[in-house]
């Protein structure tokens, strides 16, 4: 008794200093002290808390970075230095017995320091680490286990000419999982907050992410051949910077059900709804249905066919289509693949607009081994019908795709884009910012994004070759036609000796009916011809292409070399190099070269020594918006001795765009020792 009074006022103490010390020291004395306890259980005493080994970390760490910018309006100069403290620990073990309770935890604390050094930002800063990830399975081996989990991350992100970042990431999720032989079911809810903020100056800098989210999830087989799933997810997202703060508020149905049938059981049918309701900065309902069947008719054919409708409201403007698809696949031997396709879809918006769009498609997939190596052929057409009547109004697109491509500016697929309502997005959500992650132009009446891939200073930034989705609004004008018929041709010959050729024809043909100036019609040819060879670590590329368009016609060179090799057992190495010339026509003609080149090297130096080094240079001039020039080498050496990993590197750039030179080093250097 006189033992629990003594643990009583210790925790008290604890939980009334909870302001002076981290919630991880909280956790971890908590835990130190209910592991004394214990009950009687066949006549004797049970710790009711009892863990495993304690494992963990000391780590330390220092980072120095420096950056210079000269020319244009003003000199600058940025130094930042980052020190960090850390000590990890970790255990698992159970409450009473590991089927009633078990639980994983892990528990950091630590200081840190900032300093700054600048015209615009100076001053040291002190803050504190305070980390932990806790897992717990109440009743594991039952029908109906419970996982609770936590974790919370800091850290500190040196940014050029700004102040330190300070990075707070907090998970929390409820798991309640039904194990039934029938109805397996899944209850979780989960919420995230990311908070950034600059905690050295006083500017307006930060950013937060908070996002809750409750999901069910249902599964049930009628039989061995039918399968049913049932999705619910519920979430509240709202995302803020300086002078933006975005709230999306969504309730998701999804219901999902395949059925194998037929003889031999080689017919399959698939339904599919979903049903999504988005409130808050952009309020718009969206359902879906459609019903997928295949026939698989003989071991060579087979046919597809689908039924799928839609509607999407925003606001007052309000969509409807019903599309009917119907398709086949046959293969003649191993040389001939033959697939087709037809579709007809109608669509009703509002102010008595009615679209109505068919097509067809036909393609020929060819491969045939002969005595030179083996030959590859692609032949592909496809004829669309648009049919526009009625008084227009507004259109809406959401999650249009598009990659990322750092040279050729991005088309939006429809014309008369309001570009007030476009916003870029990554594939979690987070906004692109115009004008630092891309600029708009508008050519006729459609609508390009210029993707800029380097220089980004707040995240997210572009990805040569990314995904990313783009939402916008558009103008339906009145009574319209189109008819837009693509040709595609592919032929490659790749010889025993290592080399290939191809040529590759894109051809699309449009015509627009009431002609008019502002709806030009987009039709094009693209011609390429290639030359490539490969062997062991070498390959080599040649390119000409050649873009003929009404709106934005282009012409491009391309060379590219890259070699890897092994220069010892322990020891690899690898160059790359590609020029690229490109010139654009039209309205705004302009010229732009692509220089980029890079080498890295990997080496085990000795058993407990490995040592990486990467150089990547890129040269680009563009008549219109000037020459840019970097380089950037990064080279890291490791030392690995039993449960001690020491860690340094220098990461150094150069920047020249128009009239201004970005210099940035960075100096690291970590030590961690595992215990």
């Amino acid at each position: 008794m006189r033992y629990k009074r003594k643990m009583v006022s210790l925790v008290g103490r604890l939980w009334n200093g909870r302001r002076k010390c981290p919630l991880g020291l909280f956790i971890l004395g908590c835990l130190l002290m209910f592991t004394r306890i214990s009950i009687a259980a066949d006549d004797s005493e049970r710790p009711i808390i009892t863990h495993g080994p304690i494992y963990g970390s000391v780590e330390l760490s220092a980072e120095h970075r420096t950056d210079t910018q000269t020319g244009g309006a003003s000199n600058r100069t940025n130094k930042t230095a980052i020190f960090r403290e850390k000590v990890t620990a970790g255990t698992e073990g159970s409450v009473y017995h590991p089927n009633l309770l078990f639980y994983n935890v892990a528990l950091g604390v630590g200081l840190t320091q900032q300093n700054v050094k600048s015209d615009e930002n100076s001053g040291w800063n002190n803050g504190t680490l305070d980390e932990y990830n806790v897992m717990m399975q109440f009743l594991r081996e039952k029908n109906y286990p419970l996982t609770v989990s936590m974790s919370r991350y800091d850290d500190f992100i040196a940014r050029s000419f700004l102040g330190p970042m300070e990075t707070t990431q907090e998970n929390a999720s409820i798991v309640q999982s039904i194990r039934s032989k029938d109805w397996p079911m899944t209850f979780q809810y989960t919420t995230h907050k990311t908070t950034q903020r600059d905690v050295v100056s006083d500017s307006n800098d930060f950013f937060n992410l908070d996002s809750k989210e409750f999901s069910y999830f249902l599964d049930h087989n009628f039989s061995r051949l039918s399968h049913m799933r049932i999705e619910y997810e519920k979430s509240d997202v709202t995302q803020s910077s300086p002078g933006s703060t975005t709230t999306v508020k969504q309730d998701e149905f999804t219901f999902l059900h395949d059925l194998i049938f037929g003889k031999q059981e080689r017919h399959r049918l698939d339904t599919y709804f979903s049903y999504l309701n988005e409130t808050g900065t952009s309020d718009y309902k969206y359902m879906q249905w459609s019903e997928r069947l295949l026939l698989q008719h003989t071991e060579n054919f087979r046919t597809i066919h689908e039924l799928q409708v839609t509607n999407l409201s925003q606001q007052t403007d309000k969509t409807e289509e019903i599309r009917l698809t119907n398709g086949f696949e046959h293969q003649l031997y191993e040389s001939l693949i033959t697939t087709g396709q037809a579709y007809i879809s109608q669509s009703k918006l509002e102010n008595n607009t009615d679209i109505k769009q068919t097509g067809e498609s036909l393609a020929f997939a060819y491969q045939k081994e002969n005595p030179l190596g083996k030959l590859f052929s692609v032949y592909s057409i496809s004829m669309n019908q648009f049919d526009q009547t009625g008084g227009g109004g507004t259109g809406v697109v959401l999650n249009e795709s598009h990659i990322a491509n750092d040279v050729f500016p991005v088309q939006l697929n429809q014309t008369n884009i309001d570009i007030s309502t476009i916003e870029v997005k990554n594939s979690i959500g987070l906004l692109f910012q115009e004008g630092e992650d891309y600029t708009i132009s508008v050519i006729g009446n459609r609508t390009f994004l210029n993707i800029i891939t380097v220089g980004g200073v707040t995240p997210p930034n572009f990805t040569n070759g990314e995904q990313f989705f783009v939402d916008y609004n558009y103008t339906l004008s009145g009574d319209q036609s189109q008819d837009t018929v693509n040709q595609r041709f592919t032929i490659r010959q790749r010889f025993e000796n290592g080399i290939s050729v191809y040529y590759m024809h894109d051809r699309q043909d449009q015509t627009v009916s009431p002609s008019d100036a502002n709806d030009e019609p987009d039709s094009f040819r693209t011609n390429t011809f290639g030359i490539d060879y490969t062997k062991k670590g070498l390959f080599l590329l040649a390119e000409y292409a050649k873009h003929d368009s009404a709106t934005l016609p282009w012409d491009s060179k391309r060379v590219e070399g890259r070699y890897g090799w092994s220069i010892s057992p322990q020891t690899t190495a690898s160059v790359f190099a590609s020029d690229q010339w490109l010139s654009f026509g039209g309205v705004d003609p302009y010229d732009t070269t692509l220089f980029l080149s890079g080498a890295e090297v990997f080496s085990r130096l000795m058993e407990k020594y490995s040592l990486s080094t990467r150089l990547n240079y890129r040269d680009e001039t563009n008549s219109k918006s000037g020459p840019t020039t970097g380089w950037q080498l990064r080279s890291e050496l490791q030392y690995n001795y039993r449960r001690l990993i020491v860690t340094t590197g220098v990461e150094y750039s150069l920047l020249s765009r128009s009239d201004d030179e970005t210099t940035t080093t960075f100096v690291y250097l970590r030590v961690k020792r595992l215990f």
